[in-house]
């Protein structure tokens, strides 16, 4: 199993309930990740990982989808989706090189994109090597990137009106990478890949972002 997507849906979420299980036209948002998933090119295994009985239970529709129960230690707010990546590599014999992460609460994907994305990456030839999908950010809670060079770095200084986020659209890195940084963007090693259709720069966090993704649907 050397190329992976893993998708993170574990069961808590502070400010609104469930959220990876809210539906849009009758599909959660956890199975139209899996869905979207299953087109991606040149994937080893895909796996769900969850401590959601109803999620794990999906298993039943997916057999070719890997679904582990995540441990609680693991399913907490402040757990990191980098410290999941290293415990599924580590139980299923340290088998990962190309890790791509796909967010449930990201509905909206461009297939053609990310599948350009991640080929390109499987052939780039580096030891250590991330890609995030961004878009121009409002949101004070995040970081701020500027982008140089197609690469993204910290925004230190508020001068600058313009700045980017990551969007949770995708992550995409080696396990080289997540071993050595223990994250998925490092300002002046992470690719920047910008996001410019609102439609798929949307991160369902809040029941407000629910209803924009809701009416956005076609």
């Amino acid at each position: 199993m050397k190329n992976i997507i893993i998708i993170p849906a574990r069961k808590g979420s502070q400010r609104l309930k469930n959220k990876n299980l809210l539906k849009i036209k009758n599909k959660t948002l956890v199975e139209k990740t899996i869905d979207f998933s299953i087109k991606i090119k040149k994937v080893d295994k895909i796996i769900v990982s969850s401590d959601n009985k109803e999620i794990l239970d999906l298993a039943k529709k997916y057999a070719k989808i890997l679904f582990h129960k995540r441990p609680k230690y693991l399913s907490k707010n402040n757990s990191l989706i980098t410290t999941v990546v290293n415990y599924l590599d580590n139980i299923l014999g340290k088998q990962f090189i190309n890790i791509m992460i796909l967010q449930p609460t990201s509905p909206y994907r461009s297939i053609k994109d990310i599948n350009n994305q991640w080929l390109k990456f499987i052939d780039l030839k580096k030891k250590y090597k991330s890609i995030a999908s961004v878009s121009m950010g409002k949101n004070n809670e995040k970081k701020k990137f500027k982008i140089i060079k197609n690469i993204l770095i910290d925004q230190k200084s508020n001068k600058n009106k313009e700045f980017y986020q990551a969007n949770g659209n995708f992550f995409i890195s080696n396990m080289n990478f997540i071993k050595k940084y223990n994250k998925f963007i490092v300002s002046g090693k992470t690719t920047a890949s910008v996001i410019e259709i609102k439609k798929n720069s949307i991160d369902i966090d809040t029941e407000k972002d629910y209803k924009q993704a809701l009416r956005l649907y076609k």
